[in-house]
């Protein structure tokens, strides 16, 4: 409830959100039913803050995701599946990674991630080493590691 008499509601179909103020009970048989849909994120993916970088990285995703996708689940992480989704063979966050539009988190389980993590490593410096997008010029990673200073 944002307000008093208002709702926020997230629909599943589109995954919108409306502010409403007319709500209905619902019948008995609809209060429950299992959603058609999921909120998802690519694996450990993480996306540019740049507003530039952000724009060109969806643009490269929404391209890939015209294709025929096939998805599979890793993990649950805050309620929020990430997932590796594949289109023609290839991994869309690797791509991704390797045209040097996005970042990843870095896992610790190294037993459940490693072969991932190692992929993703590879496929960043990749990036780095041909200079592809926002590697052109130089390394332009989060640098929130507590070399740098930084603290939560």
């Amino acid at each position: 409830y944002k307000d008093k008499g208002t709702n926020d509601d997230l629909f599943i179909d589109y995954g919108n959100q409306a502010n409403v103020s007319t709500v209905a009970p619902i019948a008995h048989q609809y209060s429950s039913p299992v959603g058609a849909a999921s909120e998802c994120q690519l694996a450990f993916i993480v996306p540019p803050e740049d507003e530039e970088w952000a724009a060109d990285s969806m643009a490269e995703l929404s391209g890939m995701l015209a294709n025929t996708l096939m998805l599979k689940s890793l993990a649950k992480i805050g309620g929020v599946d990430q997932v590796a989704i594949s289109s023609g063979g290839t991994d869309l966050a690797t791509h991704l990674l390797s045209n040097g539009l996005v970042e990843y988190e870095k896992q610790r389980n190294r037993n459940r991630f490693g072969t991932l993590m190692s992929k993703y490593e590879a496929a960043m410096c990749d990036a780095r080493k041909n200079r592809r997008n926002r590697f052109r010029y130089g390394d332009f990673t989060s640098d929130d590691a507590a070399e740098f200073g930084y603290s939560k």
